[in-house]
């Protein structure tokens, strides 16, 4: 199956028109990655909805774009509560934070 990746139809924003309809954009900054092309960054860019500074995921596989948190201290706020809890998703090995 191909995917015209500039083509907007393939890609969603979670919240809607929160996050460019792109596979990558220069004021994307990765904070985050995989080693297979996908990363959690810094959005310095968003569309009409978002707000600068917002977290998101972006990269090859990603066309499913979420704002994981309103900036970067809301993320880490996000993971250290979520490690606290004792059966967290993220502290399982299969789970990839991306």
């Amino acid at each position: 199956l191909y995917y015209n990746l500039e083509d907007p139809n393939y890609i969603s924003s979670t919240p809607e028109n929160a996050i460019k309809k792109k596979y990558f954009h220069y004021k994307w900054l990765p904070i985050f990655g995989d080693s297979g092309g996908n990363f959690i960054g810094i959005d310095l860019d968003p569309d009409a909805k978002g707000k600068k500074g917002q977290v998101i995921n972006f990269g090859h596989d990603e066309d499913q774009m979420v704002v994981l948190a309103d900036d970067l201290k809301a993320f880490f706020d996000f993971i250290l509560v979520e490690l606290k809890k004792r059966n967290s998703r993220l502290k399982k090995p299969e789970i990839h934070i991306h």
